[in-house]
């Protein structure tokens, strides 16, 4: 098991060994390691080396000059120039928030990269007392509702909101019936898949993590509506690549991936008397709770219980990383010159 500051150190020694500026490398390592402490292995560790490689390759710059584009009164558009998405959505997140001082604030974002676990960005809005939505753009890796072929991507939306709560209410889930982090999860661990999740080569359902080929929609028409939607918001509003004219996330190295996001921060306040939502929120989770479980459970959650008990869990207990992960980054070490740290 290796402490949650352990493996942060790592990270910044990594992203700083690329040439990476201190603070960006702390923001990157603060999100991959928020998703390992949520027990989301798929958004964390498991893509430090694509980063580097990235890096070393051109196609994501390490320094970037992150511009904003057109601003009006409750918008605008940032320009990421090719930088870490974490730290492009860092900013444009900000952005938003700051906008959202008239009551609310959306953000679009492009020429960016893959910026980890979508609820990150939504949680920093919850955590200045305001409604967060983040949106991104994916590697086309789900096929559309009866295609057999993928086409968009598994474009996740994370929604969080304050509550009187122990924690922030936070909903990030993928459009697709899993994230393709989970297919690499089992291929690392050599694990079968559920029949739901992808489709192989011929567009059959497969259990066969290394036959698949593309991710299935969620709740079948309904999740490839909203991700053809949120395809639509994150491409149309920002001129990003759609679809498979995407280069892909384990692509060519040497071409940047020109990603597109979407933010969005509302301040509660605009509508309800200061408090009374957090206040109404913390009653409606706390009623939720006292719901009669059905069989097989023990209690009714709400969106971020399971994170957030990780979370502490993470925290106290250390995090343990699968051996073919800790191989991966073992060999990223020693390309730079570090030592990857004993667990």
């Amino acid at each position: 098991m290796f402490t949650v500051q352990v493996l942060t150190d790592f990270i910044i020694q990594t992203l700083r060994a690329v040439e990476v500026p201190d603070t960006d490398a702390r923001t990157t390592a603060d999100v991959l390691m928020q998703a390992e402490r949520f027990g989301i292995p798929g958004h964390g560790l498991i893509r430090l080396s694509h980063y580097v490689d990235r890096i070393q390759g051109g196609s994501i710059n390490p320094k970037p000059h992150i511009t904003i584009v057109r601003e009006g009164p409750s918008t605008a558009l940032v320009d990421g120039d090719n930088g870490l998405g974490h730290v492009v959505a860092t900013f444009a997140m900000n952005k938003a928030i700051e906008l959202a001082k008239n009551g609310v604030g959306f953000v679009a974002a492009r020429e960016s990269s893959h910026f980890g676990i979508a609820g990150y960005y939504s949680l920093m809005a919850a955590r200045k007392g305001m409604i967060g939505l983040s949106l991104t753009l994916v590697d086309a890796c789900m096929a559309p509702f009866g295609g057999s072929s993928p086409f968009l991507g598994s474009n996740p939306v994370a929604l969080a909101a304050p509550t009187t709560g122990t924690h922030p209410i936070l909903l990030d889930i993928s459009t697709s019936a899993v994230a393709w982090g989970k297919i690499m999860v089992a291929r690392s661990k050599g694990e079968r898949i559920r029949e739901e999740w992808a489709i192989d080569a011929e567009g059959r359902p497969t259990t066969d993590a290394e036959k698949a080929r593309a991710l299935r929609p969620m709740a079948d028409h309904k999740g490839y509506g909203l991700a053809f939607f949120f395809e639509m918001l994150c491409s149309g509003l920002t001129g990003a690549p759609f679809g498979p004219h995407l280069i892909m996330m384990y692509g060519d190295p040497t071409k940047p991936r020109r990603l597109g996001h979407f933010f969005g921060a509302i301040r509660p306040d605009s509508f309800a008397v200061p408090g009374d939502f957090e206040k109404n929120t913390g009653n409606l989770t706390e009623e939720i709770h006292k719901v009669k479980p059905a069989p097989g459970f023990q209690q009714v959650l709400v969106p971020g219980d399971l994170e957030f008990k990780q979370q502490t869990k993470s925290d106290s207990e250390g995090i343990r990383i699968e051996p073919s992960i800790a191989e991966q980054l073992r060999s990223v070490a020693k390309r730079l010159n570090l030592s990857f740290p004993s667990d």
